[in-house]
């Protein structure tokens, strides 16, 4: 993500100019990859991911609107504010929290996490006397580095970090990155947005990158050191959001929890934003099933001039619906999820269960009764091109990631 930040900063100015860009306001999400961990959000990307809100249903980049907006009115010169597209930040600050614009170099926010979430992210080490100040920046430190760089702070009992999430860039900075990308056309190699480019920060900031003589891609060390020198002196303010929470929806069991409502996180997000678990469900009339056009079927029973529809949901149906025709005598289980799907026979459904585009309209089986959907179940329908289209089904917990090797042949995902 740290190149895919230099060659936007390059197009940009290829686009505009810097004078135009001086007084533009930019949000820049990283929204590519594969989504491997979330393989319904593969096609699309996981800021079109569905959240059960709002008529038409609401997707991540909607929700992201809406959350970011206190932001642009607290960028007087314009600027870049850089965030990820498989998060979800919740602020709850008081007024008094929020006397902070977004002017230097660079602005980072700050969240308090737990130990263990520390080790996985970016890490805060703030000046004990002056917490506006940062002494550097640790990636996905130890628990031991923590404590070695005093980056653990303490209420009663209870030990906390502040970790990273979004950050803000000006003008400047932005020029820099770019001039980079110039230099090194044709990069090859992996750059991070916040190990290398936070590297360089802080009023002690972390030691150069050491040039890896064994390194295969002699280009990165190169490229890191000279971020490293470019951006070293920037200045960084840290602000603290001691109300608000960081929060990753990039794997199916806490994209599962957002839309469900179930565990501590899901449950304060669900809240939060009000969604719901029935967005744009209508049940299935038995005595149309084979002539079901699916969006002629749902948008003429939207009520004239109202802007959200649902309606009762199949009483046996306690997971989420998004914008799908169920069958009355669907069963479903608090952890599953059904978006875009036309299901027009009684099935169950069982835990941890995504069905994404799914049409079911018959089914001739051993009891011809209840189609029967087994748990850790993820199927989804793509297009291919008009006629034609493709199903595939994976395990829940499968590790999309992993590459398997058979006869000498490798594959993968």
């Amino acid at each position: 993500n740290g190149g895919s930040t230099m060659h936007a900063m390059y197009v940009l100015e290829q686009q505009y100019g810097w004078e135009v860009l001086r007084k533009k306001r930019i949000l820049l999400i990283h929204a590519g990859g594969y989504s491997q961990r979330t393989p319904t959000t593969s096609c699309l990307g996981k800021i079109a991911t569905s959240i059960p809100k709002g008529w038409p249903t609401y997707d991540l980049f909607d929700i992201k609107l809406a959350l970011y907006s206190l932001f642009p009115a607290r960028m007087p010169h314009g600027g870049v504010f850089l965030c990820s597209s498989d998060t979800i930040e919740l602020f709850d600050e008081p007024a008094g929290n929020l006397d902070w614009t977004l002017a230097e170099d660079f602005v980072a926010f700050a969240h308090p996490s737990s130990l263990s979430v520390g080790t996985q992210h970016g890490v805060y080490v703030l000046d004990p006397t002056d917490v506006q100040k940062c002494v550097c920046v640790l990636q996905k430190p130890t628990i031991e580095q923590m404590r070695y760089h005093t980056a653990i702070w303490c209420h009663g009992e209870d030990e906390y970090v502040y970790t990273d999430s979004l950050y803000y860039f000006n003008i400047k900075v932005a020029q820099h990155l770019a001039e980079i990308y110039r230099e090194e056309h044709g990069m090859t190699c992996e750059i991070d947005c916040y190990g290398d480019f936070m590297s360089a920060l802080g009023i002690c900031p972390l030691p150069r990158p050491v040039e890896k003589k064994n390194e295969i891609n002699q280009q990165s060390s190169r490229i890191k050191q000279k971020i490293y020198d470019t951006l070293l002196g920037c200045h960084l303010q840290v602000v603290i959001l001691h109300k608000s929470s960081f929060n990753h929806t990039g794997t199916n069991d806490e994209y599962l929890d957002i839309c469900c409502g179930n565990g501590k996180t899901g449950h304060e997000i669900f809240d939060a934003l009000k969604l719901e678990k029935h967005v744009g469900c209508k049940v299935f009339d038995e005595g149309r099933h084979d002539a079901v056009d699916f969006w002629h079927g749902i948008l003429p029973a939207l009520p004239h001039g109202d802007t959200l529809h649902h309606q009762p949901s199949a009483p046996d149906v306690h997971g989420c619906v998004i914008h799908s025709f169920i069958h009355p005598q669907c069963r479903s289980s608090q952890r599953s999820l059904l978006e875009y799907c036309c299901i027009g026979i009684p099935i169950e459904i069982g835990e941890n269960t995504i069905l994404s585009n799914i049409t079911l309209l018959t089914y001739s089986g051993p009891t011809k009764d209840v189609l029967q959907l087994p748990s850790n179940l993820i199927m989804q329908t793509i297009s291919l091109n008009d006629d034609q289209y493709a199903t595939f089904a994976f395990g829940f917990h499968d590790n999309m990631k992993a590459t398997y090797k058979n006869d000498d042949k490798s594959l993968s995902y």
